[in-house]
């Protein structure tokens, strides 16, 4: 049975789609039947022999569906519903939802979310979020990321993720000296954080690790090229997500 939420449909108010299977000699599908006066048996009227067949829904083996089989319904028309019966669930807004996170770093996105019901009513939800796949905040950027409210709403919520480029805590310079005709290549990496680091260095004659640096504090490190000839190159620091690099230039000891 189906009851127009304001006025009529089609000229009637209600609805009411009868199931008549072959076996009791109807056409093995609904019949849709009309009235304005529910309470009224007589005034009922058939207002099509038959459903559109382009209209019919399908069962997936082919059948059609019958005998209480659940039709599915576009979330604008659940909430139609929602708002007309039940304004305490339907939700006509919610709190623009954006968080900010630095490139590498998984942004937080809050577990609460703030919606406003049909029946006036401000109430907050749980929310559960869709994963977010690393790619998505590897670099700068903005993406979005759906979730669901989890109260009787089931309300779709969306966040607006901004990634902003990474700030370093790092700062890295490169120098060459020739000792005994062989180019040494000097490294300093300064931490201009707040916090002590543990800093890996990458160069392209080696690497050290594990090299711990306290906040403001200079630390320098040697690679040994074992040529007196060297090409220009890049080093690297790394710290967690803080990262740096310089460049040299190539060098002689001839």
């Amino acid at each position: 049975l189906f009851a127009a939420n304001e006025g009529d449909v089609n000229g009637y108010e209600y609805y009411l789609f009868a199931d008549q299977p072959n076996y009791h000699g109807g056409p093995n599908h609904y019949v849709p039947m009309a009235t304005h006066d529910i309470t009224d048996a007589s005034s009922w009227q058939v207002v099509g022999d038959e459903m559109p067949e382009s209209q019919f829904p399908q069962n997936t083996d082919g059948g059609m569906p019958r005998h209480g089989t659940v039709l599915p319904v576009t979330r604008d028309q659940y909430e139609a519903v929602l708002e007309a019966y039940a304004p305490e669930l339907a939700v006509v807004a919610g709190d623009a939802i954006d968080v900010t996170a630095e490139a590498g770093q998984a942004p937080v996105l809050p577990d609460v979310v703030s919606l406003e019901k049909a029946s006036g009513d401000v109430e907050e939800a749980d929310v559960v979020w869709d994963q977010i796949p690393e790619s998505a905040y590897a670099e700068a950027g903005t993406f979005t990321v759906s979730g669901t409210a989890q109260d009787d709403s089931r309300q779709p919520v969306e966040a607006t993720v901004t990634v902003t480029e990474a700030t370093s805590n790092l700062a890295i310079t490169a120098s060459t000296r020739c000792v005994v005709g062989k180019n040494v290549l000097v490294t300093k990496v300064t931490n201009t954080g707040d916090e002590r680091a543990t800093v890996s260095v990458t160069t392209p004659y080696g690497s050290k690790a594990d090299l711990a640096i306290d906040a403001g504090d200079t630390a320098s490190q040697t690679f040994s090229t074992r040529s007196p000839e060297i090409a220009a190159g890049t080093v690297v620091a790394e710290s967690g997500n803080a990262r740096a690099s310089a460049a040299y230039p190539a060098a002689s000891c001839g």
